[in-house]
């Protein structure tokens, strides 16, 4: 398959869904007097992580081609482990699944198969 056929098809996956994603929240509190805090949250749908679930199960009979869908890791999770010096763009998957492993959020891969 190929890139323009792979993004034609993730268009078609993106707009059969009704979920809705919702960005990274950050406000600034007052946690004792003086001191402020920084909040930042996110709101993972149910349907979101439904789908995932159903990813992973569908993938252990589903072909591999050049590409798959191998997680969906929120910006909220992402912009942590930046924070924490770790960067996604420019890890290798098994840093990545290792993090995910660390945070006890294995639930957001969409693969079960043995990548590394």
């Amino acid at each position: 398959m190929s890139t323009a056929q792979y993004e034609e098809r993730f268009k078609r996956a993106l707009q059969k869904t009704n979920t809705e994603y919702h960005d990274q929240d950050t406000r600034l509190y007052d946690e004792e007097g003086d001191n402020l805090g920084v909040l930042s949250t996110q709101h993972i749908p149910q349907e979101f992580l439904d789908n995932l679930a159903n990813a992973r199960h569908a993938s252990t009979h589903a072909p591999i081609g050049d590409y798959a869908h191998l997680a969906s890791i929120p910006i909220a999770i992402v912009n942590k482990w930046h924070r924490q010096g770790k960067r996604l763009h420019e890890a290798k998957l098994p840093e990545i699944i290792r993090w995910l492993k660390e945070e006890d959020a294995e639930y957001l891969m969409a693969t079960r198969r043995k990548l590394v």
